[in-house]
């Protein structure tokens, strides 16, 4: 099976944590037999049409969400029998297993972050930051049109999230669950911050909560520089929650 592994990212501007994210996948696409390719925010925005740009104004994170299915189909209509999306702030860290037994599947995240009461709360919902494609499948035609239409039709409003989280797991609530996989988790603030530390209410939750060990985590880039749940999210968090990664924190014992 031909599998080909796609990522974009503003590689000459990028802090030193997100370039050991895409080396790590670079590396697990390597040693998985797949095929590896790259994009810069020219070529891969490049691929939407005008009326898409126009109905997303300067939102990049909703552009991206269509660029990237935009390329999935690119890469499946060239022959390739699988496509592969993971978001450039993704770290492989172990095995990474990606079956798609259905012809497609997204990420599932357990988020870890605390309620207005102050509680530590997991919240469960699917996301793109990890989506496979079969060719010939139906969902990524489906998902496209999908998205396109209502980033055309919102005009510019709505949650930067509106055709990635938000979309897929209304899709998956309606359908009574979307094929998912635990194999890329979404890491808050609160978990990155106990992964620094060494250890932490907010990790012993995620690891409750997440079936397995997933060999890859979602750092959620985008918090860079802000302060979130009392954690600030800063470069070197990101450095050292990468370290602990690599050392095994999340297969250690709690």
């Amino acid at each position: 099976m031909r599998t080909v592994v796609c990522q974009s990212a503003r590689r000459a501007q990028a802090p030193g944590f997100l370039l050991r994210c895409l080396e790590s996948v670079e590396v697990w696409a390597a040693t998985s037999g797949f095929e590896y390719r790259f994009a810069d925010d020219e070529a891969f925005f490049g691929r939407l049409p005008a009326a898409v740009r126009a109905g997303a104004e300067a939102r990049a994170v909703v552009q991206s969400d269509l660029a990237r299915l935009l390329w999935l189909q690119d890469v499946l209509d060239e022959g390739a029998d699988r496509a592969i999306w993971l978001d450039a702030d993704v770290l492989v860290f172990g095995p990474l297993a990606v079956t798609t037994p259905d012809g497609y599947a997204f990420g599932r995240e357990h988020y870890v972050q605390r309620t207005d009461a102050g509680k530590l709360r997991v919240y469960k919902n699917v996301h793109n930051a990890l989506c496979v494609f079969a060719r010939d499948n139906p969902m990524l035609d489906f998902y496209l049109h999908a998205a396109t239409r209502i980033v055309t039709q919102a005009g510019g409003g709505g949650p930067l999230q509106l055709v990635g989280p938000k979309l897929l797991t209304a899709l998956s609530n309606l359908c009574g669950g979307l094929p998912v996989l635990d194999a890329v988790g979404s890491f808050s603030p609160l978990v990155l911050r106990d992964l620094a530390q060494g250890g932490g209410p907010a990790l012993d939750l995620l690891r409750a909560a997440t079936p397995g060990v997933p060999g890859g985590a979602n750092l959620c880039g985008s918090h860079r520089g802000r302060t979130l749940d009392g954690v600030l999210v800063d470069d070197a968090l990101f450095q050292r929650a990468i370290d602990a990664l690599l050392d095994g924190a999340l297969t250690a014992p709690g």
